[in-house]
């Protein structure tokens, strides 16, 4: 599964002595419940019990799952880059595999009703896969020239 392999890159920041669940069995439950659309640490717990079995032809889940509350910290923990990089990969690997896929680029100013000089709008800019569904990567934007 090519997930797995883009999980190995996911780096987190607990020392060995409390590393109980390792970090890419809890991305990769956390990640295939949202998937599903499981997007509250409660909802991701009930779904990894609910498909332990399943979960465990990818993973041993040695010491089950943690807690919703454990699940949170750990992903708290998560480098974000290396995440996204994980994130990134597989998505670019899914996309790769098809034919070349119509890519949209869409950008967004979002910014209050109200005025003002002191108002900063957020740009925002995003990518995604029309034949897949998928959003590719959202970034923000800090300096846009519209001139």
């Amino acid at each position: 599964m090519i997930i797995i392999e883009q999980l190995k890159k996911v780096k987190d920041t607990r020392s060995h002595i409390n590393q109980v669940y390792p970090v890419m069995e809890v991305a990769f439950v956390v990640i295939t419940a949202m998937i599903c659309g499981q997007n509250k640490w409660t909802e991701i717990k009930d779904f990894g019990e609910g498909n332990i079995e399943w979960l465990r032809e990818y993973f041993p889940y040695e010491n089950g799952l943690p807690t919703r509350h454990n699940i949170a910290a750990i992903m708290r923990s998560v480098v974000p880059e290396t995440l996204l990089e994980a994130m990134v990969g597989w998505v670019n690997l899914h996309r790769e595999k098809h034919a070349q896929p119509i890519i949209s680029v869409d950008g967004k100013v979002l910014k209050g009703a109200k005025a003002s000089k002191q108002q900063h709008p957020l740009y925002m800019v995003s990518a995604f896969d029309v034949d897949e569904g998928l959003t590719l990567t959202r970034a923000r934007i800090y300096f846009v020239n519209l001139m």
